[in-house]
């Protein structure tokens, strides 16, 4: 008796979690899609083409770019809690890209729920490594200041979504 007990709240816990991951692409649908690229490590500050982005050093010697997104229309995912399975949040894929269209940093997330609701959701905080050569190091030549590089962000949540962002950028070594 006991084990049916439990099975049959499995299959209800179940059961809901499935209308509500449901219910968050139906919601997403009803919200016009949006993706902003920013910068930032504890907080989000949204980059306009022609920004100048800081490119941090990491502890190890790496270079790196804190990097984040604002979003709506897209199902955000759930951190799980006490009688709440989480929900996948979308994957999310960085690219810095040079003036000749060359991949020289990258980084993302995978299935890292966003802090929001279908409205408006943010990441906070993820990095983008730059390959360390462009940056001023001993491990290569100085970067030039003044070089335009491409920085994009391509999202694609459970529900089927995808979106894409660019923004043309500066970067402070």
């Amino acid at each position: 008796m006991r084990s049916l007990s439990l099975l049959v709240v499995t299959f209800a816990l179940g059961l809901a979690t499935a209308c509500e991951e449901q219910d968050s692409c139906t919601r997403a649908l009803e919200v016009d899609t949006h993706l902003e690229i920013g910068e930032g490590e504890q907080e989000l500050t949204l980059i306009e083409n022609l920004d100048r982005v800081p490119v941090s050093q990491g502890s190890q010697g790496g270079n790196h770019i804190w990097i984040g997104v604002r979003t709506s229309g897209i199902a955000p995912g759930r951190r799980g809690t006490i009688g709440r399975a989480a929900e996948a949040g979308p994957d999310i894929v960085f690219d810095l890209l040079d003036s000749t269209g060359a991949r020289i940093g990258d980084g993302g997330v995978s299935e890292t729920p966003l802090v929001g609701d279908e409205l408006e959701a943010d990441l906070i905080g993820a990095e983008l490594f730059v390959d360390s050569w462009e940056g001023d190091n001993d491990g290569g030549e100085e970067s030039d200041e003044e070089a335009l590089y491409t920085l994009r962000a391509t999202l694609l949540d459970r529900c089927g979504t995808e979106l894409i962002a660019e923004r043309q950028v500066y970067l402070d070594w």
